[in-house]
């Protein structure tokens, strides 16, 4: 699933991201995500727990990103547990209101 691309950085391909989110878990990159124009689709910060954010970043072309655990970086599966390297020196994401 994982190919480490740095010390703290690994890159997951879009499709395992979208089975992550569709079983109720949640990523957030820690990196900004641009397509090839250099325009913003997917913030640092945000945390994405719909796949339809996940679907508009792989319509631009992108096949994996980085998670970014130093960066708050992660994912979680639907408990709030981390899954995989990174995500466990960060947070778990906060609770959906």
């Amino acid at each position: 699933m994982a190919v480490m691309a740095a010390d703290d950085v690994q890159r997951i391909s879009l499709d395992s991201l979208i089975e992550i989110v569709e079983g109720g878990g949640a990523i957030r990159t820690g990196i900004d995500i641009f397509n090839k124009q250099g325009r913003l689709i997917l913030e640092k910060d945000v945390l994405v727990t719909d796949k339809k954010t996940l679907l508009n970043v792989k319509r631009f072309g992108i096949e994996d990103i980085p998670i970014v655990g130093s960066n708050d970086g992660g994912m979680w599966d639907k408990d709030g547990n981390p899954i995989g390297g990174g995500a466990e020196e960060s947070a778990p994401p906060a609770a959906p209101p």
